[in-house]
């Protein structure tokens, strides 16, 4: 009796493992075709750590940069930035990582548009 048992669990176990896996194979493959999930439509340009839980970052969506101040448990979009900051292969003007002396240029450029307004 219980060999049946055993035999008869073992058969839906070869019969349905299979059919769960390649279920669940499939379903990553369709939800990984979308534009958003690979990333295609935002990105994040610079980032800087200004303590344990404060981060500002320059992110591209579509072809607009923004500038956004994330903390603990909130995102903000600070600023709106110009084109015209970036270069065509999306870094800033300077090379490396975003730093201080870039994120001056930054609030410079922010403080002239507001002035010619």
């Amino acid at each position: 009796m219980i060999t049946n048992d055993i035999l008869g669990m073992t058969i839906k176990l070869v019969i349905f493992l299979p059919m769960i896996l390649v279920s669940i194979y499939l379903i990553g493959k369709i939800y990984s075709k979308g534009d958003i999930v690979k990333g295609n439509k935002m990105k994040v340009i610079e980032r800087l750590q200004l303590s344990k839980d404060n981060t500002l970052l320059i992110v591209k969506v579509e072809n607009k940069y923004y500038l956004m101040g994330s903390s603990q448990g909130k995102i903000e979009i600070l600023e709106e930035l110009d084109n015209k900051t970036f270069s065509k292969n999306d870094s800033f003007n300077t090379q490396g990582n975003l730093n201080m002396k870039s994120l001056k240029e930054i609030f410079k450029l922010k403080g002239e548009k507001d002035e010619n307004k």
